[in-house]
């Protein structure tokens, strides 16, 4: 501060007298700051009602200017003589920044993330998820920066008496360029419990002397060229911005999205199971609570609730068969299997299975076998079923969530990290299927990167084979931001296993909690989709 006293002592008696207004409201801000972190950090337990903290931080935020503006009057560090009541009144105006802080957080960036998502959908381009939370960051603090620079500048046009918009344009853009240059830039490169402090006092000193040099530069009028300088430099920051996100971005893979309709569409519990209002199928259970037995006969297992004699609900297990031409239920049951999964057989019978039990139904739901609680799995499954298994066995994921391909003692990995719930699966013999976040990836049978389709942002689940093996289908999401977070888009793709590339896709609706039924038709040729209480069928393009 010496140095700094020092420095402005060599400058012009005016420049050195609004100087000494600017150090000494930067240093008032600081000193305000390192007291309410103090504060904050030590009388946590005595305080603990966040409007306790919001109404000290608005004190603070008026005070500091008032008392800086009222002692700079008296040391005639500004040509103004401004009294105590004047600066007191003037500067009620920064009670509200502490607010334009809150009004930023609506929706937890949710808001923003909307915005953000559909520029990118209009010019085609994806960006990866850690760098649209930077975006998102920065359009709260934008507009924080926004709402704090009007409060700031009626405070100084009320204590000048002097409202000049050219003053409002500058102000503006160079909040934009501290709070966004500063606050967030530090902020990730000192992320740790020192950072946040030393950037909180950098951008408080910077914050009061910018309102002290507001109010020295607002007893002169502001030219144009200082209007376009300041707007030149802000203009060349945003179009270098622009370039930097722009080469960071990659092409949005186009989804072959159809627009033909659903052959029928199905209300769930009218069909006789109305699916539990809770939770819903995971990524784990969707591809399992749905199956074809054949091209005429869907069935589906999943939780249901019906309302108790006594008050309250009773969850069972609904397993409900319908027909697929009509777009109807057949029958309806109720089982006492927990976390059951369902699978259909050529004959047009279902598996209900649930670890060591299984019962084999018609389709009208009469029990033709069942395991009586005594056997394994195995017993309810074909012998395609038990033999790619077999071959699924190559194939470990640890608890790191990295990929191993383990065959005669040895051992490779296949693929570092992958979101929670993702595991391997049997296209075909040869063919097998693994999601990891963002992309999907085929292997052979030795462990062989086949292909890879990476689509950068959204995240990608699998969801069901047909029985012929010649057709998958993914789901493909993103999730979003907020608190709490929430599916913001889900399409679900159809690949063909040969050729690995997508020949339908449709958007789902209504969009599931967390993933939505899928099953394809033992040929293929159909995909059933569903999400809370509705169910589509959709006819897919011949091969």
């Amino acid at each position: 501060m010496l140095a700094l006293n020092q420095c402005v002592n060599l400058l012009p008696c005016r420049m050195r007298l609004s100087g000494k207004f600017v150090l000494c409201t930067g240093a008032l801000s600081a000193a305000a700051f390192c007291a309410f972190w103090f504060v904050s950090s030590t009388v946590t337990a005595k305080i603990s009602h966040l409007g306790r903290w919001f109404l000290l931080a608005s004190i603070l935020c008026w005070i500091v200017p008032a008392a800086s503006s009222y002692l700079a009057s008296k040391r005639s560090w500004i040509p103004d003589h401004l009294t105590l009541v004047r600066c007191v009144v003037g500067t009620l105006p920064l009670i509200c920044m502490p607010l334009a802080f809150v009004v930023s957080l609506i929706g937890w960036g949710d808001p923003q993330e909307h915005v953000i998502r559909a520029f990118l959908h209009e010019i085609h381009r994806v960006l990866p998820e850690p760098m649209v939370g930077r975006l998102v960051l920065r359009f709260g603090i934008s507009l924080t920066a926004l709402l704090a620079t009007t409060a700031a500048w009626l405070a100084v046009s009320i204590l000048t008496r002097r409202f000049r918009v050219r003053t409002l344009l500058v102000f503006s853009l160079c909040m934009l360029l501290i709070t966004n240059l500063l606050l967030l830039d530090l902020s990730m490169s000192l992320y740790t419990a020192k950072g946040w402090p030393i950037c909180g006092l950098l951008l408080t000193f910077f914050l009061g002397s910018l309102f002290s040099i507001a109010v020295s530069a607002n007893h002169t009028r502001l030219g144009i060229a200082t209007l376009l300088s300041t707007g030149g430099v802000f203009a060349i920051l945003f179009v270098a911005g622009c370039i930097f996100l722009f080469r960071k971005s990659s092409p949005e893979k186009r989804l072959p999205e159809s627009a033909a309709t659903a052959v029928w569409s199905l209300d769930l519990t009218k069909a006789g199971c109305p699916p539990s209002w809770w939770g819903g199928p995971t990524p784990y259970s969707a591809p399992n609570q749905i199956a074809f037995a054949d091209a005429r006969t869907i069935g589906m297992v999943f939780p249901t609730s019906q309302p108790s004699k006594g008050g309250g609900f009773e969850y069972t297990t609904c397993v409900l068969s319908i027909d697929a031409e009509r777009g109807t239920g057949i029958a309806h049951k109720e089982v006492k299997y927990m976390d059951p999964s369902i699978s259909g057989r050529a004959d047009g019978s279902f598996v209900v299975a649930a670890r060591d039990r299984w019962t084999t139904f018609s389709r009208g739901l009469e029990e033709l076998k069942s395991s009586n609680g005594v056997g394994t799995l195995d017993s309810g499954r074909t012998q395609e079923d038990i033999r790619l298994s077999e071959e699924l066995r190559h194939f470990r994921l640890d608890q790191d969530q990295t990929l191993w391909f383990e065959d005669q003692g040895s051992r490779r990995a296949l693929s570092h990290g992958s979101c929670d719930g993702s595991w391997p699966h049997a296209l075909n013999e040869n063919r097998f299927f693994f999601a990891a976040c963002t992309k999907f990836m085929v292997f052979d049978g030795l462990g062989n990167l086949v292909a890879q389709e990476d689509f950068v942002r959204p995240k990608v689940n699998f969801a069901a084979v047909s029985r012929n093996r010649r057709r998958f289908a993914v789901a493909v999401y993103v999730w979003g931001f907020g608190d709490p977070s929430y599916l913001e888009e889900e399409s679900i793709v159809i690949y063909d296993v040969s050729s690995l590339q997508p020949i339908f896709g449709v958007r789902s609706s209504p969009l599931p909690k967390l993933q939505s039924w899928t099953a394809l038709s033992p040929d293929g040729s159909l995909v059933a989709i569903g999400a809370e209480q509705t169910l589509r069928l959709f006819r897919l393009p011949p091969e």
